[in-house]
Parts: C-alpha cells; sequence; structure tokens
C-alpha cells in the first residue's frame, strides 16, 4: 500500500511512478488530513510513504499520521523522500518510528526533485525542472523494483553534518522558517478557489458568500465593514442574488406605494391604471381562482388587468407582418 503527502506534486509524482510498476493505486494522505480517514489500514504488500523532505526529515503531520495509525498485514515499510538536496539522517528516525509501530524498516530512498520551496529557495527554470524529472525517474524505477523484489534500500553514507541537520537544526527550523508569515495574496488573486481546495490543512478558506457566487456579471462585491455591496450600474436586476440568500437579506426594491400612489390620482382624476400580470399569477394564488384574483385587483382600483404574454403575442405579430413586408 503506498501512502503520499505532497504540497506542489513532486512527492505525489514520485508515487504515482513506483504505483505503475507495483500495480497499485497510491492513498493520498492529502485528502486524509482534509476529510478524515481509517485508524487502521490493512495491506498485503508492502507499506510505502512517499513524502517530501521538511527540515531534512519526513513531514511533522506524517509522522503523526504513522503514530496514531495501526498497519496491520504485511510487516515492511519503506519510505521514498523527495527533496531539493538533502534528507540529512532522516532514516535514523524512520527506523525508530518502525519500531515503535511493530514494522520492519526497510530503508529509505533519497529523490532529488525541482525545489519548490518558494518560501526560502528558488525554484529551477523549466529546463533545468525538466532535466531534474528525467533524472528522478530512473531512481524511482529503480526504487519500485527494490520494493517489488522485497528487498531493502541501499543505505545511505551519513556525514556528521547530515545528523546535525536532523537533529539540533530540525526543531530550529521549523521554529523560525516554517510560518505562513511567508505566505500572503497579492491582488492578481480572482478567488478561483483553487488553493482552498488543494490544502490537505483547510488552512485556507474560501469566503465568497453565496449571492457574490451568484451573480454572474460579478456585480456584487464584499465591503471593507463586511457586508455585500451591489454596483449598480453593473446590476441587470436578473434576482439571483435574492434566490441564493440563505438569509432572504436581499430583496427587490418594492414599487407599492408608487402603485398605491397611482391608485389615488386615478380616482380623482379619472385616469385608468392597468395591471399587468404574468402568466404564473394562476398558480401564485393557490387558495383563489384566477377570475377572483382579477376582480380582487379591480376592486383595489385597476381599471383593467392583463396579461404580460399578450403584450409578447403583439410584439411577435408585429415582427413577423414586418418580416413579410421585408420580403423574409
Amino acid at each position: 500500500m503506498i501512502f503520499w503527502f505532497s504540497g506542489t506534486g513532486n512527492s505525489k509524482f514520485a508515487a504515482e511512478t513506483i504505483a505503475d510498476v507495483l500495480g497499485e493505486t497510491p492513498v493520498s494522505l492529502n485528502d486524509i488530513f482534509k476529510n478524515g480517514g481509517k485508524a487502521e489500514y490493512t495491506s498485503e504488500t508492502p507499506f510505502v510513504f512517499v513524502t517530501p523532505t521538511y527540515a531534512w526529515r519526513i513531514p511533522r503531520v506524517v509522522e503523526a499520521f504513522i503514530k496514531r495509525t495501526t498497519f496491520s498485514g504485511a510487516k515492511d515499510a519503506y519510505f521514498v523522500m523527495t527533496c531539493g538536496d538533502s534528507i540529512g539522517n532522516a532514516g535514523a528516525y524512520l527506523k525508530k518510528l518502525c519500531t515503535q509501530k511493530g514494522l520492519r524498516f526497510c530503508g529509505v530512498q533519497k529523490v532529488a526533485m525541482p525545489e519548490n520551496y518558494i518560501a526560502m529557495f528558488e525554484s529551477p527554470t523549466l529546463p533545468q525542472a525538466r532535466r531534474i524529472l528525467a533524472d528522478a525517474k530512473p531512481v524511482l524505477l529503480k526504487a519500485a523494483e527494490t520494493i517489488q523484489n522485497g528487498k531493502v534500500f541501499d543505505a545511505p553514507k551519513i556525514t556528521l553534518l547530515d545528523r546535525v541537520y536532523s537533529t539540533p537544526i530540525n526543531p530550529l527550523f521549523y521554529k523560525t522558517c516554517v510560518s505562513d508569515k511567508k505566505f500572503y495574496v497579492t491582488d492578481a488573486c480572482v478567488s478561483c478557489g483553487k488553493c482552498a481546495e488543494v490544502c490537505p490543512y483547510s488552512a485556507i478558506t474560501n469566503r465568497k458568500r453565496p449571492c457574490e457566487r451568484a451573480c454572474k456579471i460579478k456585480a456584487i462585491s464584499m465591503a471593507q465593514t463586511g457586508e455585500a455591496q451591489i454596483d449598480y450600474s453593473k446590476c441587470i436586476s436578473c434576482g439571483a442574488c435574492v434566490y441564493q440568500c440563505p438569509f432572504g437579506a436581499i430583496a427587490d426594491k418594492s414599487q407599492i406605494l408608487n402603485v398605491v400612489d397611482m391608485l389615488k390620482h386615478s380616482e380623482r382624476d379619472g385616469s385608468k391604471v392597468y395591471a399587468v400580470v404574468a402568466p404564473s399569477i394562476s398558480s401564485q394564488f393557490n387558495y383563489a381562482k384566477t377570475g377572483q384574483v382579477v376582480s380582487g385587483l379591480k376592486a383595489l382600483g385597476f381599471y383593467h388587468v392583463v396579461e404580460a404574454a399578450l403584450g409578447a403575442d403583439m410584439v411577435a405579430d408585429s415582427e413577423s407582418r414586418e418580416l413579410v413586408e421585408k420580403g423574409f
């Protein structure tokens, strides 16, 4: 069973390459961290953990997952760590972790991949990245073959500097360098929501409100004080925001007072006020017949009640006669 964790895709690529050789479907730790996973995993094939290198060891979140999870069936555990340059003395800590979990440590394979921790380091150019990936492919294929044959990875030579990186510098690195303060959003953000989708910790939230999402012409935005604001120069009065608002906080501007004034004036000066109703009126008042609704509107002071569809029919008739006259 192959588990992978990746922030930018390096370890995912490595896991998928190994999985293709072994004929397995890799399991995303990103999804497990985001949506929850099982407390126990059983496998007849070796457990393979593919992770990036964080401060010359595996990420703490992956280590915590292994510690809290029960692994049954197979006893062999392989680790593949993608890195920009070095994994330090990570193997010593992985061996200790496997002993705690009752697994047989079968070694750790370092795989150099394109540097992607842009908060601290410069990423390679596209041609450089392609060369690094091309060099990584045979390393991954050899690692997959080693796992397939039930052998162990070759033990790397550990230097004093490797021990320093993985032991005293590791906690110091987390304390001083692993921080969200190095990441910020610029004005180029268009609120597409992709970052919130891929973040395995749900550390990014997409707070676009239903009314803002519903508005296809981008007439609604959030004011600095938090409430929705409508740009009336863009608004086309489609009503999508009214329909999508779960709190009923957006309403059409009522013209009822204007209508009352028109009816009052009609009584004084004898003018005629027509009520133009939508065809849906027949189902809007399900407790009364359409004739009763019409009578009620006339009792309020309307001279006559006309269905809006009649106007559409009149326009269609006029347009058709005009087209005939023009020879269409």
